[in-house]
């Protein structure tokens, strides 16, 4: 690996543009580096662009605010003024990570990482925020929303940087705000995060810019069909298609399947037993035919104790092995959006369920008390088979257009006449 740090913005386009391996922008380095240590990510090439002048400074331009794409969270908390335009803004970046993080994390390295989940995204794009990029080609400006395409797809060419965001100038009587929701108080991922700019008018009405409104699918990782996943699996490494074909097969999690045992499958009951799931609580996986042959080509030749999935050199599957191996076979496979690890797990409860498996079945295999997850998370029922099931199943009454019947309203008729 190379690293490099250029003290210029024409230096890094320039060896970014010709790198022949990958290369990767290390701006805080917060989700770089912990990606590379995860073995997530392998680049040939860092460039490291804080010792960047245009990159590090935060400056007042034409009524507005241009913030540098290194500019650490803690330093924006720490700029009084930034803070009083825009405290949404400043709210956001300081809700990336811990107070160590912050002192590292970016604006621009939380853009560039393509995370749907990234905190300061949401107030950038309420704010009208534009990311000016540099490239081989010069300089341009993006709308910040344009920037992110999908989970971790980015709108950037080759040899292209995020140099610095623009906040607009701010108006009478405005202020913006970010909020967000997480499974613990502190220090999590978002599940949703909600960024607002407001203007309050003479008036006292509240007026705000006219923003996009993107599609809310489009962040979403997708779950792979019977005939995607047949091509998923023909696009994986052989031993990570064994683990591929482990998930479609039982609905079981990454960790269960890297950890099950040879003696974890039982032929004679047609189950494979995970001792321990994310519950605390063990549970036996029933498997149908596919799946005990499967299973059955797994323990050949093993001992007891020997792993059932291993990588290619007989270790286990450590935590975040799986990401850059799927993401490959999505590639591969022409799977657009890619397909996560655990959309394996919702591709077998839905088409489960689809095939008329009841839904407490269902929660069983994948290891729920009841069936409420498996109806929120995992009954992701597809329109055709609904229309199918109605046509179908719905009652019929073969009831006539016309008939020799006559209506109640008729006799009435007819004996009031006489």
């Amino acid at each position: 690996m190379r690293y490099e740090a250029p003290d210029s913005l024409e230096g890094a386009v320039a060896l970014l543009a010709g790198a022949q391996g990958e290369a990767r922008v290390l701006a805080g380095g917060t989700d770089l580096l912990v990606q590379m240590r995860a073995d997530v990510l392998d680049p040939d090439l860092i460039v490291d662009i804080k010792k960047i002048k245009e990159t590090r400074a935060v400056t007042e331009e034409k009524g507005g605010w241009r913030i540098g794409a290194a500019v650490t969270g803690a330093e924006l908390k720490e700029h009084a003024r930034l803070k009083k335009a825009w405290p949404g803004v400043v709210e956001a970046a300081n809700l990336i990570g811990s107070t160590q993080v912050q002192g590292r994390a970016t604006l621009g390295g939380n853009l560039c990482n393509g995370s749907p989940a990234a905190d300061s995204v949401p107030a950038l794009i309420a704010a009208g925020a534009v990311a000016t990029l540099v490239g081989p080609k010069g300089k341009r400006d993006l709308p910040v929303e344009d920037v992110m395409l999908g989970p971790r797809k980015l709108a950037l060419g080759k040899g292209e940087i995020v140099a610095s965001f623009l906040l607009p100038p701010r108006a009478a009587r405005s202020s913006d705000a970010y909020l967000r929701f997480i499974p613990r108080t502190e220090m999590d991922i978002a599940v949703v995060g909600a960024g607002v700019s407001l203007t309050v008018d003479g008036a006292g009405l509240v007026t705000v810019p006219d923003m996009p409104v993107p599609d809310p699918m489009s962040a979403v990782m997708k779950n792979p069909e019977v005939a995607e996943a047949k091509r998923l699996v023909n696009a994986c490494e052989s031993d990570f298609r064994k683990l591929v074909q482990g998930a479609l097969v039982t609905g079981a999690r990454y960790g269960e399947l890297a950890s099950l045992r040879a003696s974890d499958f039982n032929p004679d009951s047609h189950t494979v037993h995970v001792r321990t799931s994310k519950s605390g609580k063990g549970r036996h996986i029933v498997l149908n035919d596919e799946g005990v042959a499967l299973f059955k080509s797994l323990v050949a030749g093993k001992p007891s104790d020997a792993l059932l999935l291993p990588k290619r050199d007989g270790s286990s599957w450590a935590a975040a092995h799986q990401i850059r191996p799927m993401a490959d076979a999505s590639k591969h496979a022409k799977i657009n959006p890619p397909i996560s690890f655990h959309g394996l797990r919702h591709t077998y409860a839905s088409l489960a369920i689809m095939n008329g498996v009841p839904l407490m079945v269902v929660a069983k295999n994948l290891g729920h008390s009841d069936t409420r997850m498996v109806e929120k998370h995992y009954g992701h029922l597809a329109q055709n088979f609904i229309t199918d099931a109605i046509r179908k199943g719905a009652p019929t009454f073969g009831i006539e257009p016309e008939t020799d019947v006559v209506s109640i309203d008729e006799q009435r008729t007819k004996g009031t006449a006489s």
